[in-house]
């Protein structure tokens, strides 16, 4: 039992350890903010249901993960681009109720957005395998039978809940200037990474899953980075809302 509790808390704590940091971080600060994490939660669970009735109109293509995987990523990033634009109006025309008429900044509303982007695709994608780890015994990965499918999970949520956050970031400025380049490069690496994840399946190499997946968030932490001083600047400065 304390080996099963052991799994379960270090599971916990590898998928959702960040987006508690980042809640109390930024999140929390605001009422606005909290409004715009549950929204952006709200969009998420409509793009991937939106996929899930794409992907039942071919039946036999119902199982295929090269059809799932595309249709799934390119839903997602309609979503996340139609929460800009959502956004992006609503901000130059509500106060978001605020008695001093304040408004959070366009960094941090982004940075929130890809809070709620990425925290409920976690608690989609991964807390039932989560919850199963608190149950007896362990379950090797198919593919890496050195490691428990409750790690190997925990780390790829990890490592995407922070490329959600960077994404929506790099999409902000990316949507507002037109650049292509990045908004391709949010695109594929979401494509490549969540393609990534079917190493972990058997005959496939789980190592290189988690390795890819990591390098794929240090590129686009690096991206971010670039992209963040950008968004310090008033939204109306830097969204094109006509």
């Amino acid at each position: 039992p304390s080996m099963t509790y052991i799994v379960f808390t270090s599971s916990l704590l590898f998928s959702f350890g960040w987006a508690v940091a980042l809640f109390f971080w930024v999140v929390r600060r605001s009422s606005q903010l909290v409004i715009l994490a549950i929204g952006s939660s709200f969009f998420w669970l409509l793009s991937i249901l939106l996929a899930s009735i794409v992907v039942s109109f071919i039946p036999p293509l119902r199982n295929s993960y090269y059809w799932i995987i595309p249709v799934s990523v390119i839903f997602q990033e309609l979503g996340r681009f139609g929460f800009w634009k959502l956004y992006a109006k609503a901000y130059s025309k509500l106060s978001f109720g605020n008695q001093d008429n304040t408004k959070p900044s366009n960094w941090a509303s982004a940075l929130t957005i890809g809070w709620g982007f990425g925290v409920t695709s976690c608690l989609v994608m991964y807390t039932s395998t989560m919850w199963a780890s608190s149950g007896p015994g362990s379950y090797p990965t198919p593919s890496c039978r050195t490691l428990s499918v409750f790690h190997v999970g925990a780390l790829i949520s990890q490592a995407f809940l922070l490329l959600h956050v960077c994404w929506t970031v790099i999409g902000f400025d990316a949507f507002s200037s037109k650049s292509w380049p990045k908004i391709l490069f949010i695109f594929f690496s979401h494509l490549i990474a969540s393609f990534l994840t079917l190493a972990n399946m058997e005959n496939g190499w789980c190592p290189g899953s988690i390795i890819g997946v990591y390098v794929i968030l240090v590129v686009a932490i690096l991206v971010f980075k670039f992209t963040k001083t950008t968004l310090l600047v008033p939204v109306e400065r830097t969204l094109n809302l006509n």
